[in-house]
């Protein structure tokens, strides 16, 4: 097991480990505790209850101090019977004590991995106070481990004791999120009915964490309850998860309420941006037709370029079909360059190109530049031998960086001749951004 090491300050630190270690009230009251069913008198070959817990740890210890790293299994499963009458007689404290008197770090790791696996099942409140008394770098690993466990069977009560005794706030932050998530992995529903009950520091993060696993357990359920989700931020980021996951299970309930439900009225448009392209999985040309339902606001983009850039790297042919019924103005200049960039990815460059004629006069150069700087960005090797398809020299020098930029992150190596017929055409202030962000894009495959 790795274990941590906090960063709180010294100070803080020896009020952290002073009040966590059980006061005496508390060690009054978890000494006194059952630790379940556990029979510490229950052991292979040991019959015989612990009568004098203290007299008989001193007696282990001064017959096997010498040789603690060769205990056969009957004497380590008398250790483990001792040290844990003596947690629970003396309290959470006893762990640290029984833990330092072992020589090895193996010894000490394994005793605590026993010890806990016992009393987390059986009293683990008892098993989070002796860890808060362990060392600094046994400390921190099993608090969380602990933790996570104790939220297992008893989840508000674990965030109850975290909040009552851990005061450094940064673990106490990443103990309560380890039992929250837990818990809303467990019954994300039981959160979202008990939010008043968790502390309150706890109750956002507790919030989402439950409707996260509940969109994809029940997003149906999640549905009914995204009203409670107040921060339009959230609410947009748990209805996109809930409409997705609704999506695989139910198309028609779960568009229906994308497109209906009062609680997503600020928010339809960003859940549809991520839908709509899932549903063009399955049904394009539902996807597609409901996009086109959709207005156009201003500064915006239609629903159905949405679609477009989904179909254009699942779908090309089913893309281009389409393309004939893209609203007009910055919807049908965006389609029309994905699919065009992704026919230059794919080799088709001059097809790519072609689409352009499809295009209002205005925004054709606009088009055809971004298809061929994106070609020259994937097809760096290509471009030095085609740059007559460029009809500006703008044109050829925003191509040409594109190549070199791109040689040198996809590590396309090009010969000298290619490279140095690129550079030719990048101006003094493009040559310098590259030498500057892109120094290896100007090392040719040729030995110098």
């Amino acid at each position: 097991m790795q274990t941590g090491k906090f960063t709180n300050s010294v100070t803080l630190g020896l009020v952290f480990v002073a009040l966590s270690c059980v006061g005496d009230e508390m060690s009054e009251q978890t000494s006194t505790q059952e630790l379940g069913q556990l029979s510490i008198a229950e052991g292979p070959g040991l019959e015989d209850p612990i009568q004098d817990v203290g007299a008989a740890w001193d007696e282990f210890m001064d017959e096997h101090a010498q040789n603690l790293q060769e205990l056969n299994d009957e004497q380590r499963e008398l250790l483990k019977r001792i040290a844990l009458a003596r947690v629970r007689d003396e309290g959470g404290d006893a762990l640290n004590s029984i833990v330092e008197s072992l020589p090895s770090e193996d010894q000490r790791i394994g005793l605590i991995d026993s010890l806990l696996a016992d009393l987390v099942q059986n009293d683990p409140q008892l098993a989070f106070d002796g860890v808060l008394c362990l060392s600094q770098k046994f400390r921190r690993s099993y608090l969380r481990d602990v933790a996570w466990n104790w939220a297992k069977f008893d989840p508000q009560s674990a965030l109850d004791h975290i909040y009552a005794v851990v005061l450094d706030i940064d673990q106490r932050e990443e103990l309560s999120d380890a039992v929250i998530r837990k818990w809303a992995a467990q019954s994300p529903k039981e959160i979202l009915e008990n939010l008043n009950e968790l502390p309150t520091e706890s109750q956002s993060h507790g919030k989402l964490e439950a409707f996260r696993f509940l969109s994809m357990q029940a997003p149906e359920t999640a549905a009914t309850m995204i009203g409670v989700i107040e921060d339009p931020r959230n609410r947009q980021t748990i209805a996109r998860k809930v409409a997705r996951n609704w999506l695989k299970r139910d198309v028609s309930e779960a568009m229906g309420w994308v497109q209906t439900s009062p609680e997503l009225e600020a928010i339809r448009r960003q859940v549809l941006e991520v839908v709509l392209p899932d549903l063009a999985e399955s049904d394009s040309n539902l996807a597609f037709n409901t996009a086109l339902q959709h207005p156009i606001q201003e500064s915006e983009v239609g629903l159905e370029v949405f679609v477009i850039l989904k179909l254009a790297f699942t779908d090309t042919d089913q893309a281009l079909v389409f393309l004939q019924n893209v609203r007009s103005g910055a919807s049908k200049v965006a389609a029309y360059t994905a699919v065009g960039t992704k026919l230059g990815r794919d080799g088709e460059l001059d097809r790519g190109l072609e689409l352009a004629s499809e295009l209002p006069e205005p925004t054709r150069e606009t088009y055809s530049a971004s298809v061929v700087a994106d070609w020259g960005f994937h097809n760096p090797s290509e471009v030095a031998d085609r740059m007559d398809y460029l009809s500006t020299e703008d044109l050829k020098k925003r191509v040409a960086l594109m190549a070199v930029i791109g040689s040198g992150l996809f590590d396309v190596q090009l010969s000298s001749e290619h490279l140095e017929r690129l550079k030719g055409y990048l101006s003094d202030r493009q040559m310098k951004f590259v030498e500057e962000w892109y120094p290896e894009a100007l090392e040719s495959s040729e030995p110098k």
